[in-house]
């Protein structure tokens, strides 16, 4: 789901909230968090490693 082009309104990193949620979808009461290396963008096809 391409996030930027959705109807549907968000905030990243809230904050505010406890752990700080990567994504935030107030009107729904829902956060979502993203785990791995691949979501921090560390590059890890370059260097040939597989992720966690």
């Amino acid at each position: 789901m391409v996030w930027s082009a959705s109807p549907i309104r968000y905030r990243l990193h809230d904050k505010k909230l406890p752990g700080e949620p990567d994504i935030v979808l107030s009107k729904y009461t829902t956060v979502i968090f993203v785990h791995g290396c691949r979501s921090a963008g560390l590059g890890w096809r370059s260097r040939g490693k597989v992720c966690c």
